[in-house]
């Protein structure tokens, strides 16, 4: 008798990617038909938020192996600010001494990931799961990659110590002639103990 176990989980464990940067431009940009001259001095910062929502299919299972599927969904929250002093030419001829841009974008993105999880030893347990996801809208197009490896070990019964390593990539693009490229990745060492509320074997 096949057995196919379902699971849904939120997850908000992924932190804000951020990142900022100021410097003095070397040649003429153009943002939002502002044209911003060289030797202006510019300052941007870009904010990423992600929450997960995992739905775990079991595919496979044997008495030290699970193999299933991981359909998702990302929540995706994205800040970009952009500030700039100098020379700022606009579309009609008007120059000003400063501009700001901002662009804020929430976009739910679905995902389609794997996992394996394997029984090394009655105590010992090792998961690996990977998911992935590509989305175009319009003139935004995003993609999220993530890879988890983690090792888990049952002290009681209902009690467990475990540690895993995790990379997330991200690429996100505006295509139209004022857009962005953002391209980012990190990784994160995981250390966590586990309460298991409801009676599992050991």
């Amino acid at each position: 008798t096949k057995t196919i176990n379902v699971e849904v989980r939120a997850i908000n464990d992924s932190p804000t990617i951020s990142a900022e940067a100021s410097y003095i431009i070397d040649e003429d940009i153009t943002i939002d038909d502002k044209t911003v001259s060289a030797d202006a001095s510019t300052n941007s910062s870009l904010n990423l938020n992600l929450f997960r929502l995992l739905y775990n299919w079991s595919l496979y299972q044997s008495e030290s192996m699970e193999v299933g599927l991981s359909p998702g969904l990302y929540m995706t929250n994205l800040k970009f600010d952009f500030a700039a002093q100098g020379t700022i030419t606009a579309q009609d001829g008007t120059i000003t001494t400063q501009t700001i841009n901002e662009e804020r974008l929430t976009l739910p993105l679905p995902s389609i990931g794997a996992v394996l999880n394997y029984d090394i030893s009655r105590e010992l347990k090792a998961q690996v799961r990977s998911d992935f996801f590509y989305l175009r809208v319009g003139e935004y197009e995003g993609s999220i990659f993530e890879i988890y490896l983690g090792l888990e070990y049952r002290i009681l019964r209902n009690f467990a110590v475990g540690a895993a390593f995790d990379r997330l990539a991200v690429n996100f693009t505006n295509d139209n002639k004022d857009g962005l490229r953002a391209d980012m990745a990190y990784n994160q060492i995981y250390l966590y103990g586990t309460l298991y509320v409801f009676d599992t074997p050991f």
